[in-house]
């Protein structure tokens, strides 16, 4: 008799299915060839997502496929580009997230400058906010503002609401100049001013503002700008 992995899935009883099961156990109740077999989606030449997501397991563990390139997973048979994509975007998002939660003390000005990684190549102008304790400790990320840098529309207070909800001793400032430049505009060292002031009458702390581009960064505290 077929084992479930060797079944089409859309032939499985729904007992064996992962997305019902994921569904009604949660994500974390499911085995790893389980959830790869969500992200595949389909097999391929009467092989299922599971039997797929078993020859992916077969000779690495997770954190070894996590390392694997598009050429390496689009020699596996039943892997085309579209679903070596998914597989990569999931593991990279994986790594982001475990870069974000681990321990990072914020001391020195490229440290901050990698926290960056997600608008330092972008092609409009974000603002990010990093928040952390009293030993410069990450505590939180958050893009506060999308487009040039205004006095008129940049609120404070969406600045400051999550400093002192979490809260935060102080907090940086990232913002990116997509035409490569970093060098500041009045603009950009009046708004920083009038944040500094702002979130100093709350007891929070704006210990630094960057600004970024795809390859270097200009911090306003080592210019002695603030």
């Amino acid at each position: 008799m077929p084992t479930s992995s060797s079944l089409l899935i859309k032939d499985l009883n729904l007992i064996y299915k992962p997305r019902e099961r994921l569904i009604k156990l949660g994500a974390n109740n499911l085995t790893s060839q389980e959830l790869l077999a969500i992200l595949l989606r389909t097999g391929s030449h009467h092989v299922s997502a599971l039997k797929l997501a078993q020859s992916l397991l077969k000779n690495k563990n997770l954190l070894s496929l996590s390392h694997i390139s598009l050429a390496q997973l689009t020699q596996i048979k039943g892997i085309g580009p579209a679903k070596a994509a998914t597989l990569l975007a999931c593991f990279e998002l994986a790594t982001r997230l475990n870069q974000s939660t681990k321990l990072i003390i914020l001391n020195q000005p490229e440290k901050i400058f990698y926290q960056a990684y997600d608008i330092k190549d972008k092609k409009q102008e974000f603002c990010l906010a990093l928040y952390v304790d009293g030993q410069r400790q990450l505590l939180s990320k958050k893009i506060i503002a999308i487009g040039s840098l205004n006095q008129n529309y940049l609120e404070i207070r969406d600045i400051l609401a999550p400093a002192l909800k979490l809260p935060a001793a102080g907090f940086f400032l990232i913002h990116n100049h997509p035409s490569g430049n970093v060098d500041p505009s009045d603009n950009d060292i009046a708004v920083t001013d009038r944040i500094a002031e702002g979130a100093n009458l709350l007891g929070v702390e704006l210990i630094d503002h960057l600004i970024v581009s795809h390859r270097n960064f200009f911090s306003f505290k080592n210019a002695g700008l603030m």
